[in-house]
């Protein structure tokens, strides 16, 4: 049977996925963000939209702007990578426009976000909803410095991730030599001191994957995601622990937002920030426990941090703290203003 043409361009699209479609909205002019107002504003996720946070947060999130915009724009999401798989090249392809909107997680860009690092260790605080609340309060007080060239619409802190094993344990000394995926400095510097090996680059889309072959033996990662990514089908065994935070931010592209009308922005500053924030913390929270439940009843492995080894981990992480705080008298200003948020939202 000879190709027809709607067969041919879909085949066409099927090939630009990813990095080339990226590179030819770029080249074709689609990325203009001056013309946002008159078309739709691309939000790209580089995970698929089965993923928790995708399906449950942000789609219905595009679904009330989309209405609440009456026209004036019109937010198209483009889920599993379709404008680049890479999530370390997500913040580089919103700077360019061929994003209007993206969801990243902060520590994919290593070094970039220097100020939110220490949103990522559980030492002032182990609640991630008091700490999304606490980021959001000190970006509206302009502390986080990092998101220059974009209009940041929500910040999340993730519940604590888990080691997600392809092999079982019996305790945490079993970790030693093992290749563990990580995604930003805190975990790779915890896997170290544990003995084992931290491997990063490895994007959350790969990751069942390469445990799966045996390129890595297990990973830190979000309970949230371990469902939709196939994380839980290839793991043996998971690690309860207090393996630090991810913050994940989703921001827009700042030329892409003053283009629109006024009230175009209006709706998007009202259906965004700490409201947004909570939200998107607050289901992932409720993922992570169910998650938890459920490999428990498929029988996988489960082993608890001892409270010596939690006391290990504990001091490890005080550790990073004070290094991170005593880098320069921004980070300790930062560090304090931290606290004072916490203390002063204390329950």
């Amino acid at each position: 049977m000879r190709p027809t043409p709607s067969m041919r361009w879909r085949f066409l699209m099927d090939r630009m996925s990813g990095p080339l479609f990226a590179v030819l909205v770029f080249l074709t002019g689609w990325a203009d963000p001056t013309a946002a107002a008159a078309r739709d504003l691309r939000a790209a996720v580089f995970v698929s939209e089965r993923v928790v946070h995708v399906r449950d947060v942000l789609v219905p999130w595009i679904a009330r702007l989309n209405e609440a915009l009456a026209g004036e724009a019109r937010i198209r999401l483009y889920s599993g990578g379709a404008l680049g798989r890479d999530g370390e090249m997500q913040w580089y392809h919103l700077r360019r426009g061929v994003s209007d909107i993206t969801w990243i997680p902060a520590g994919y860009e290593a070094g970039r976000f220097p100020s939110t690092e220490i949103l990522e260790l559980p030492v002032l605080s182990d609640d991630p909803v008091r700490l999304t609340r606490a980021a959001w309060r000190l970006h509206a007080a302009g502390q986080l410095p990092d998101f220059g060239g974009t209009e940041i619409l929500a910040l999340s802190v993730s519940p604590a991730y888990g080691l997600h094993l392809a092999f079982p344990v019996a305790n945490i000394d079993d970790l030693k030599g093992a290749k563990i995926r990580v995604v930003n400095h805190a975990q790779a510097d915890l896997v170290a001191a544990l003995g084992a090996v931290p491997v990063a680059g490895i994007g959350a889309n790969a990751l069942a994957e390469s445990m799966g072959r045996g390129l890595v033996d297990g990973a830190l990662f979000g309970w949230h995601a371990i469902r939709a990514t196939g994380v839980e089908r290839v793991s043996r065994a998971h690690v309860i622990l207090p393996a630090g935070f991810a913050l994940s931010v989703i921001a827009m592209n700042g030329d892409s937002y003053a283009a629109l009308p006024p009230d175009a922005r209006a709706v998007i500053r009202r259906e965004s920030g700490e409201a947004l924030s909570l939200a998107f913390t607050r289901r992932l929270v409720e993922e992570a426990a169910a998650a938890q439940a459920r490999v428990a009843a498929e029988g996988h492995g489960i082993y608890r941090a001892s409270p010596g080894e939690l006391a290990r981990i504990r001091d490890l992480y005080a550790a990073f703290a004070a290094a991170w705080r005593a880098r320069s008298p921004r980070h300790a200003a930062l560090y304090d203003a931290l606290a004072a948020v916490l203390e002063k939202e204390k329950p």
